[in-house]
């Protein structure tokens, strides 16, 4: 029996952290505008965006941000509005 040629998300996870942090920034911003190219009303929004995710991840890079688990957001959000 031939084993399917498609690799998992998992596996193709694990390759892309074999890769130097250069090139994982670049397959990123690739995923990221081949995700949103479709939702952005022109190029210079696009752009503009796209600026945003590199600044915002550079912030984070230098430690000058910080991550916030998704449950203690919504758990938040819902006290706030519910």
């Amino acid at each position: 029996m031939a084993k399917p040629t498609h690799k998992t998300a998992q596996e193709v996870f694990e390759q892309v952290q074999k890769l130097d942090p250069d090139e994982r920034e670049k397959l990123s911003d690739m995923f990221v505008a081949e995700t949103e190219a479709q939702h952005f009303s022109s190029p210079e929004i696009e752009q503009a965006w796209m600026d945003e995710v590199r600044r915002r991840r550079k912030l984070h890079a230098e430690g000058k941000t910080h991550d916030v688990p998704s449950d203690k957001v919504f758990a938040d959000l819902r006290r706030k509005y519910l």
